[in-house]
């Protein structure tokens, strides 16, 4: 029986020698040449570095990818069609709490903390079988290592508009007289604080830059949960403020402890 791999399609790449290194191909398991000569033919990261001159285009990359479910836009879109939705409140939570992948990301390796930078639903995925928890962060595409956990010099305005952090667009001249920004880790956390009010108030695609704007320049997560969800409501205003520094890092714990308040809030919840 043949295996079957989900691929995405790359493109030609060029690679310039000097400038190899694991960073480039963080998000690579194997590079696959697809031609009627050589079909399927693997390329591995060792392979490709002995083989390189000064410049190399590979032509025909793709990237085999990890099989997973569908992705958290898709539960929203249907979030917003069925009525049962609102009776499950343990799943909103648990895909929360999933959101402890940041901290991994911006604190699991001391020398190298992985900034995202375009966190958004799109991006986030089922483990499998349609929408079975956990739920996993993908697509590094725009993602940025750093040496340290402090702000440094980066592009501006990176990764989609509507869950990009203010400082992301804020230009500041670096040495060479470019037009940059400087921004660090809380940059992820904006962007999970926007999808955690989705998470607990999906709205249609129509009505999201107004959703998501009226959290931004407002403060308002809305009615239903300020009024249903308070614990929740404080955190998204929190991870959402436009100071930074006053955005909570989401660690394990404080996700926990965040689930935990909300359920004696709402006692009505049932729990496995």
């Amino acid at each position: 029986m043949e295996r079957l791999y989900p691929v995405k399609k790359c493109g030609d790449l060029m690679v310039v020698r000097s400038q190899f290194s694991a960073k480039k191909f963080k998000e690579i398991i194997e590079w696959t040449n697809v031609n009627k000569d050589r079909p399927y033919t693997q390329w591995t990261k060792e392979w490709i570095s002995g083989c390189l001159h000064d410049m190399t285009v590979l032509r025909g990359c793709y990237i085999q990818t990890k099989v997973c479910g569908e992705t958290l836009r898709k539960w929203l879109q249907d979030a917003t069609k069925q009525e049962e939705f609102a009776c499950l409140e343990r799943d909103k939570f648990r895909v929360c709490e999933d959101m402890s992948a940041l901290d991994f990301l911006h604190r699991g390796d001391p020398k190298n903390f992985i900034l995202h930078r375009d966190l958004r639903p799109e991006n986030i995925y089922f483990t499998s079988h349609r929408f079975q928890l956990p739920v996993k962060v993908g697509d590094f595409g725009l993602s940025n290592a750093m040496k340290t956990y402090a702000d440094m010099t980066q592009t501006r305005q990176v990764g989609n508009s509507f869950y990009r952090a203010p400082e992301m667009s804020n230009p500041y001249c670096d040495s060479q007289g470019q037009m940059k920004a400087k921004y660090g880790p809380a940059v992820d956390l904006f962007s999970a604080g926007l999808i955690i009010s989705e998470v607990f108030h999906p709205v249609t695609v129509e009505h999201l830059e107004w959703k998501l704007n009226r959290i931004r320049y407002d403060k308002d997560t809305g009615e239903l949960i300020r009024e249903k969800f308070p614990k929740v409501d404080r955190t998204i205003l929190q991870l959402t403020s436009r100071d930074s520094s006053e955005r909570h890092p989401l660690g394990p714990t404080y996700l926990q402890c965040l689930w935990q308040h909300s359920v004696i809030a709402d006692p009505g919840m049932e729990l496995d």
